[in-house]
């Protein structure tokens, strides 16, 4: 399994800290004030923050990020988040496309009270070279919490590597052996 991940080990929107890069950087709209300020952040305790302690006009806003899974058959989306409830208004949405941000589908909603946890979605039906997720706030008419998200991850498998499940100590040839033979397969294709 690939996965294209962000842990926002920094105050940034470029983290990569997957087996593969994602296609872009997070990318603000409604915004232009970057990781450090602004309703959409990066925070210094490592996480990507949505939303505002105080009671909030808004327009859409919302981070988008692009993945390439082409070739996959499968794709997961998972993340942990916490909501905190700075005043019992508003709520952020997860959502994904397919097709490079032209149509979009709602995965889940985070009302002020919902808490904390981790989620998990079944992304397949979204997979393509330009799959996206984005996090959206100011789809309502204000905004009183906060939505932390951490651990941002998109999992696929890749039948171009067929192997790589086996790398640790796999019989390759199938012989009922691992032997010299069995290496010789692995770094064929490591080398491909």
């Amino acid at each position: 399994m690939e996965t294209v991940r962000d842990e926002f080990n920094t105050v940034s929107y470029s983290g990569n800290d997957g087996t593969m890069n994602w296609n872009n950087n997070w990318q603000e709209s409604g915004e232009s004030d970057g990781p450090s300020s602004g309703l959409l952040q990066v925070v210094p305790d490592g996480s990507m923050r949505l939303g505002h302690k105080n009671a909030k006009d808004l327009p859409a806003l919302s981070l988008t990020r692009e993945a390439d899974l082409s070739g996959a058959t499968e794709a997961t989306l998972t993340y942990e988040y916490v909501a905190e409830n700075e005043g019992n208004e508003g709520y952020v949405s997860i959502q994904v496309s397919g097709d490079g941000g032209l149509n979009w589908d709602t995965l889940a909603n985070y009302p002020y009270d919902a808490g904390s946890g981790s989620a998990s979605f079944d992304i397949t039906q979204y997979i393509s070279s330009n799959t996206q997720i984005r996090f959206v706030i100011g789809s309502q008419t204000k905004i009183k919490m906060y939505l932390h998200v951490d651990n941002i991850q998109i999992e696929y498998d890749d039948p171009d590597r067929p192997w790589y499940p086996w790398c640790n100590g796999s019989d390759f040839n199938q012989n009922f052996s691992i032997d010299s033979d069995d290496l010789r397969i692995f770094v064929e294709h490591w080398l491909e």
